[in-house]
């Protein structure tokens, strides 16, 4: 058979018909088209003709078609290596497609981040193999949402803006956290804390005022600092007191402090994991992939049992 005028390359592959190229390849292994159509009768007529289609798009001649028997012939043969080495490839593909990672961004406090998400984050991961997540230390997590800086934020519940949306993990409770050699003396929790060298943090002060409030005198902090991990490190020299989120007891055991439970007045405050609505951060043309609902799934039941 002689080649067509449109056998060039990229003429023959916009031609060609996978269905046929799998009627050829089913034909060569079963040995002929009633096999490969298990023996129905319609099936093995449209096999037959899909190859002989393919033969006069290719232009050579790919079956030696004799008593109800096919064999491929010298070209046969060629093509059906060329298929398997299509299919190993196409395949290969797939494999790496799954296996690929998937970055995703978690912004939130330094404080929330080594303290709720550190301590909680590999097992969810874990379920997540796909995922490559970046932890990112925020003053205004929801604000890093809306602008398409992090595909997460974590921060305090409240209205999410237009194309935002946020799961609630409970609630954000706080406590004083004592030193053993400062927790000696047996008294209400206000008068302790006017007792105490206290340390404020300047970037969220609300619990800490609100405590120095119920105190019969003025409060004068020994020590300022900008957030709560620095503060925790003052406390753990044994020199300082300070009112830290509950979960800081992850790194202030029982043997570096002590810690009071503090009673929030008014509607407590509660965390909250917010999500874009949209695509992933920092390619807007990109769609999420379909990781990224069951991330945020995991993350919240994960985050949400120490909030």
């Amino acid at each position: 058979m002689a080649a067509t005028d449109e056998s060039s390359p990229r003429e023959l592959l916009r031609r060609l018909s996978l269905h046929r190229l799998l009627a050829f390849q089913d034909a060569v292994d079963a040995g002929s088209f009633a096999a490969a159509s298990h023996h129905e009768p319609t099936r093995a007529s449209l096999f037959s003709r899909q190859v002989t289609e393919l033969e006069r798009l290719l232009g050579v001649q790919l079956l030696d078609r004799r008593g109800g028997r096919c064999a491929p012939t010298a070209a046969g043969l060629r093509l059906r290596g060329v298929v398997a080495a299509l299919a190993a490839g196409l395949a290969e593909v797939g494999e790496q497609g799954a296996a690929a990672k998937v970055a995703l961004t978690l912004a939130a406090g330094d404080s929330v981040l080594q303290w709720l998400v550190l301590p909680r984050v590999a097992g969810v991961l874990a379920e997540q193999p796909r995922v490559q997540l970046s932890l990112v230390a925020s003053s205004d997590p929801l604000e890093d949402v809306v602008s398409g800086k992090a595909d997460f934020g974590l921060a305090r519940a409240r209205a999410a803006p237009a194309g935002v949306t946020h799961r609630v993990l409970g609630r954000l409770t706080y406590a004083l956290f004592v030193p053993p050699r400062l927790a000696r003396a047996e008294l209400p929790l206000a008068e302790r804390f006017a007792s105490l060298p206290l340390v404020r943090v300047t970037g969220d002060a609300a619990a800490f005022d609100r405590l120095a409030a119920r105190a019969r005198s003025p409060i004068t902090p020994a020590l300022s600092c900008e957030t709560f991990p620095q503060a925790a490190r003052a406390v753990a020299t044994g020199s300082y007191a300070a009112v830290l989120p509950a979960f800081a007891a992850v790194e202030l055991g029982a043997g570096v402090a002590k810690a009071f439970a503090l009673r929030a007045s008014g509607e407590p405050e509660r965390l909250a994991l917010f999500t874009a609505n949209r695509t992933v951060a920092g390619a807007a043309d990109a769609p999420r992939p379909a990781c990224f609902a069951a991330l945020a799934r995991a993350l919240a039941e994960a985050l949400g049992e120490r909030a």
